[in-house]
């Protein structure tokens, strides 16, 4: 059909993201700039591409140059170049249906570069057994080829175990990864997928979880048939998982890890100067069992001096011996000289188990400080804690804020706007507005201080509810609910996440209601107080909403900015609907009595819905993207706080001249100068507000979940300093602002020897 192939117009215009990407204003100058000048299309490829490699290979060389095999010799004083002493590997490998094959001392890109294996491989191994390690070796040697030769693919190295939904595709994984990881945005994420620019090497396949491994081996499988992904692509798994599958990889070849040899560990232990070691080695089994397991081996050299021989003749299992390893290890590690002010060593020990066992709840190897979230927090008082300070905080800014505006402008303009807002201000706001004869100066200071202190009260009360409320009903959509939507099929479409935010909108509604309708029948004493504590409430329930809706429930740090245009355009759409919903509830006033005149009343409901819908408008079309390498820890709530700033004023700039119009030929005032200065402060303060709600808000509520942590005597107050400290002593690897544990059986250890003490301690506390 002559419609089935794309006109090469459209093909140009899809391939440079004018109509599938995201970036709005930033794609239409891409699609200029690509017809005025084709090769920049191509350049900003290049230009991609080689931000890509320079991020893996900082990343894959700190991470070698961290490894435990390399800081051997750094421990132990020896001046001796690590890299000259190599690993001792042996290899068996297989390919196809032919024998294994046994080889030493060989580099794993001989094996993935065989045209019979054509880089899809299957690395295998025990745990410690050098894994990770082989898979970065080939990472350093894929990458110096690509930065050579720029047809070769980009190796990207992704942990399997942050894969954490059936529900997600592959390919709909990668793409998250790659934000989150690089900081990749989502549809050049996509597009290097589809054309296959990169390699991937894959980690952590026995770490997804047990019931979901085979049914992730079916998708894997799917995913790399030939039909549908050509390139190399390397998988590293535990040996003795997968061996227990019903369902194997499709790959070319596998590649597993042997033990070390007695021979092995004796020159190893020669090249790294412990000759002595090998007689206590040889003689015991239980430590000549560790001792044949690469990163084992490493932590017996450097904890040489505090094993007792004697304590290994008395231990029983091999699981034994290895906690007797790392808690030997550990204390070595702390008698490091260290030039800082070192913390507790039991409080270390705590830290870093709760942290690990975090870490493993999340399925994730990598840790930022600006990632943690309030989900962390474990018991209802710590949740309800939480909730108070930070919608007190920011509940307080954004009523103190608008009702500083509001009583300003009533004591300002007099008139009908004084009229019509000083009982709604009243009502909602907690105004007294018998000041008329305050000077507009008194009236912003006095309006903020008042807006401030009934925002900070009404924030706690926000908070406790929500706090109170939302776990009781998460409590109840776990355990009955959700069994009644299951047998109801047209509730099925409903996740659990809709059904609770219905059911706490429907409780604090009521709640509301019933507390602003007393109110208002103890100030006015009429018969109205169930209407107007209905409206009042629903009022309350649409400010609540539209802040917990700009600030959501998950900490997520605007670190850079773009501007989308589809997506302010989009905005419109809600300035509307605010606009009109809260031009019914002025008529609803109306009709109560609170406001004489209907024209008044739809004059109130217009403004008020213009002042939040400008809110949600204004700030739709600013995205917040990661940015694409961390260099310092918690850099991203640092960004947060630069952008609220940048947020503010860029708000600002837009609002002055749009209240100045609404002064001038709207509400027809007619002092020039006085208006120019209202319309300036009320712009400035109106950025403000919306760029606390926009980029700052991430930054208060990170700030309150460390408060609560830290309280809790889960971390220390200085969490960076105390992580680059553990770095210092071997127990975390730090990449760029990110953290890892130094292998994963170390935390492992750390999560079943202390995160249960980190527990204890805070029943203890509360």
């Amino acid at each position: 059909m002559l419609f089935d192939k794309k006109p090469k117009f459209d093909k140009i215009a899809e391939r440079i993201g004018v109509f599938t990407t995201d970036g709005g204003v930033t794609n239409i100058e891409n699609f200029i700039n690509y017809i005025l000048n084709p090769n920049d299309d191509k350049q900003a490829n290049e230009k991609r591409r080689n931000k890509l490699i320079n991020i893996i290979s900082e990343e894959v060389n700190n991470r070698l140059q961290q490894s435990l095999h390399n800081r051997v010799y750094i421990v132990l004083n020896i001046e001796k170049d690590s890299s000259q002493v190599k690993t001792p590997w042996e290899i068996d490998v297989k390919v196809g249906y032919k024998q294994k094959t046994h080889l030493k001392n060989t580099e794993i890109t001989t094996v993935f570069d065989q045209q019979d294996v054509s880089g899809r491989l299957l690395i295998l191994g025990q745990p410690g057994s050098g894994k990770t390690t082989i898979l970065l070796k080939l990472a350093e040697k894929l990458v110096k080829r690509a930065k050579e030769d720029p047809t070769k693919a980009v190796p990207v190295i992704f942990s399997l175990a942050t894969w954490n939904s059936d529900k997600q595709s592959i390919t709909d994984w990668l793409i998250e990864q790659f934000k989150e990881k690089y900081g990749v945005r989502k549809d050049i994420g996509k597009q290097l997928i589809e054309n296959q620019e990169i390699i991937l090497l894959l980690d952590g396949l026995d770490e997804l979880a047990a019931e979901r491994q085979e049914e992730s081996i079916r998708k894997i499988n799917e995913f790399i048939h030939p039909k549908n992904w050509t390139n190399p692509l390397v998988i590293c798994s535990r040996t003795q998982e997968y061996k227990k599958y019903q369902i194997l990889l499709q790959l070319n070849a596998s590649l597993e890890l042997c033990p070390y040899s007695s021979e092995q560990i004796r020159k190893y232990l020669q090249d790294t100067g412990n000759r002595k070691l090998w007689d206590s080695i040889s003689n015991n089994t239980e430590l000549y069992n560790l001792a044949q397991i690469p990163l084992l081996l490493n932590l017996i050299v450097i904890a040489a001096k505090e094993i007792s021989v004697e304590t290994w003749k008395q231990l029983q299992s091999l699981d034994e011996g290895l906690s007797y390893l790392f808690e030997v290890y550990i204390i070595k590690m702390f008698k490091r000289s260290c030039r800082s002010k070192q913390p507790p060593q039991e409080e270390t020990k705590r830290w870093l188990g709760w942290l690990a066992q975090r870490l493993i709840e999340e399925r994730s190897t990598e840790f930022l400080i600006e990632k943690m979230q309030p989900y962390w927090l474990k018991s209802k008082f710590q949740i309800v804690v939480y909730n108070l300070i930070v919608w007190g905080v920011i509940v307080g800014l954004f009523y103190g804020l608008i009702s500083g505006l509001i009583y300003w402008l009533c004591t300002s303009f007099y008139g009908n706007f004084y009229g019509i807002y000083g009982r709604v201000a009243r009502l909602i706001f907690g105004l007294n507005t018998s000041y008329e004869a305050f000077y507009e100066i008194f009236a912003l200071t006095l309006g903020l201080t008042l807006g401030l202190i009934y925002g900070l009260i009404y924030g706690l009360i926000y908070g406790l509810i929500y706090g109170l409320i939302y776990g009781a009903i998460d409590e109840l959509v776990e355990n009955k609910i959700r069994k009644i939507i299951i047998s109801i099929n047209p509730l099925l479409k409903f996740s659990e996440g809709v059904m609770k935010i219905l059911l706490f909108v429907l409780i604090y509604e009521v709640i509301c209601e019933l507390v602003f309708g007393e109110i208002y029948g103890l100030i006015f004493r009429d018969n109205y107080d169930v209407i107007c504590g209905l409206v009042s409430g629903l009022v309350s329930v649409l400010i609540s909403g539209v802040i917990l809706g700009l600030i959501g429930d998950k900490i997520q740090p605007i670190e850079s900015l773009k501007f989308n245009t589809k997506k302010f355009y989009s905005g419109v759409i809600y300035m509307l609907i605010a606009v009109l919903v809260f031009g019914m509830i002025g008529l609803i006033w109306v009709l109560s009595g609170v406001i004489d005149g209907v024209i008044d009343g739809v004059i109130v409901g217009l403004i008020s819905g213009v002042i939040v819908g400008l809110i949600s408008w204004l700030t739709s079309g600013i995205d917040g993207v990661e940015i694409e390498n961390k260099f310092l820890s918690n850099q991203g709530i640092s960004k947060s706080l630069i952008n609220t700033s940048i947020i503010s004023l860029w708000i600002a700039l837009f609002a002055t001249p749009l209240f100045f119009i609404i002064e001038l030929f709207i509400l027809k005032y007619k002092d020039f100068y006085k208006d120019l200065i209202t319309s300036l402060v009320v712009g400035l303060l109106f950025g403000i507000l919306v760029g606390i709600l926009r980029s700052g808000a991430p930054a208060i509520k990170h700030l309150v979940l460390r408060i609560v942590l830290w309280s809790s005597g889960y971390i220390p107050w200085n969490y960076a300093k105390f992580l680059d400290y553990c770095t210092d002593r071997l127990f975390l690897q730090r990449v760029g602002g990110s953290y890892r544990f130094m292998h994963d059986l170390l935390r492992q250890h750390f999560a079943e020897k202390y995160a249960e003490s980190s527990d204890t301690n805070l029943l203890i506390n509360q």
